[in-house]
């Protein structure tokens, strides 16, 4: 369940599944500094080789987007890259920043393209930073931190979801399903989720917890059968 920070009721929006698609939290064209509108076309043309689409945050607004716009298009996304440059505008710092922090708290990864580590709260100066360089070494770092995160699918799949299933945590093997079908787009990912639905009907699983964790899965198999990827 995601609390709606607007009305701080439950989301009742319809999240659009965008497997293996990262959401850049940028500035608006008019804010970028020719040195940011480098590192941003290089960091989209690597998620590109990568396997990845990418979704530019600053297109939602420019076509009229709010808040609850920008809030579900990042549920649906795999990953999250800000970017900053103390030539941003402080509002615009603030959105991606704001943006940042709801990925964080959905547990999802989200990684900061930025250029001046003494500018930044010590919360960005960790693995989950990356400093661009005139150099280009960023670009390697990136890499290898993109290559990890895809790596986490079968992590989740194999290891994680196959835990919850045999320690009866079905709620937490659901979790890990969906999650790794938004870094891959598998959809044997959605034959698994669908064979657990079956093992849950066929188990002695109380009826209301049961009712609760098919109606989840019924749920995203829905969304995701709604059109995947998002290219720009």
């Amino acid at each position: 369940m995601i609390i709606c920070p607007l009305s701080l009721d439950e989301c009742n929006k319809r999240i659009i599944l965008r497997p293996k698609t990262a959401f850049l939290m940028t500035p608006s064209k008019t804010k970028r500094n020719d040195a940011l509108k480098r590192v941003i076309s290089r960091i989209s043309s690597e998620l590109k080789r990568q396997g990845f689409n990418s979704l530019d945050g600053c297109s939602l607004v420019e076509l009229g987007g709010t808040v609850c716009k920008i809030c579900s298009t990042i549920q649906g996304c795999a990953i999250g890259i800000g970017f900053y440059h103390p030539d941003i505008p402080v509002d615009a710092v603030s959105n991606i920043f704001w943006e940042m922090g709801m990925l964080q708290g959905w547990g999802r990864p989200a990684l900061l393209v930025a250029n001046k580590k003494e500018n930044l709260p010590s919360d960005f100066t960790g693995e989950s930073c990356i400093f661009y360089e005139d150099d280009n070494r960023y670009i390697s770092k990136f890499r290898d931190l993109v290559t990890g995160f895809k790596g986490r699918e079968n992590y989740y799949v194999d290891i994680l979801a196959g835990q919850a299933i045999r320690t009866a945590d079905y709620e937490k093997a659901i979790k890990y399903y969906q999650e790794a079908y938004l870094i891959s787009g598998n959809r044997q990912i959605l034959n698994k989720m669908r064979k657990l639905k079956e093992d849950l009907e066929a188990r002695r699983v109380p009826i209301k917890l049961r009712t609760r964790l098919i109606n989840a899965i019924n749920s995203f198999q829905k969304y995701a059968r709604y059109k995947e990827g998002t290219k720009r």
